[in-house]
């Protein structure tokens, strides 16, 4: 259910509320089954590129693969060549390394 037909619903309610078809109660828990049944998003991770890495670490692309390779930083696959970084896994080696 989109945040707009949402809005719409309890706009609807709120004019039950006036004429009386509602009590305040029954509002309030209407208000709250929409708000609650709207599903959570998770936000996409953000991807950097490896060049953007390496200025990033003032490093090659080999310690960047070596890092890669270890698992310090995690890395997202497009096709057989294309290589993008997690950015929270990078803050995440820049803040506290290894």
């Amino acid at each position: 259910m989109t945040k707009e037909l949402k809005e719409r619903v309890v706009n609807v309610v709120k004019g039950g509320l006036i004429y009386n078809q509602f009590s305040q109660e029954e509002f309030e828990q209407i208000k709250e089954f929409f708000e609650s049944a709207t599903p959570k998003i998770k936000p996409l991770p953000q991807l950097v590129d490896s060049q953007t890495a390496m200025s990033a670490l003032q490093c090659d692309k080999h310690r960047l693969n070596y890092f890669l390779n270890k698992g310090l930083i995690k890395r997202v696959k497009f096709g057989h060549r294309k290589i993008m970084i997690d950015h929270d896994s990078l803050y995440r080696f820049m803040t506290y390394g290894i």
